[in-house]
């Protein structure tokens, strides 16, 4: 399961499932224990961080230059720049 389907699921399972919500304490417990997973999954000593260069694998280059919203990427010249050295 990918994280974005870990992260719709909260929201998708309290509000489009029908369960007994009528009992707080049951609700509490399920959202502590998601919470906890989330944590456990999600904890800094799992990740892997890795600088992106202009020499990273492609599809990678490719998937950044795709999903950059902040600071749209006009060109591949543009995209090298990001990626050059000193960044």
């Amino acid at each position: 399961m990918g994280s974005n389907k870990i992260i719709f699921f909260y929201p998708y399972y309290f509000f489009r499932i029908k369960i007994n919500v009528d009992s707080p304490v049951y609700v509490k417990r399920m959202s502590d224990n998601l919470r906890d997973l989330l944590a456990i999954w999600f904890t800094t000593g799992l990740l892997n961080v890795e600088r992106i260069t202009w020499q990273s694998p492609c599809e990678l280059v490719q998937r950044i230059s795709e999903y950059e919203a902040v600071h749209p990427i006009r060109t591949w010249t543009d995209l090298k720049r990001r990626l050059g050295p000193y960044r």
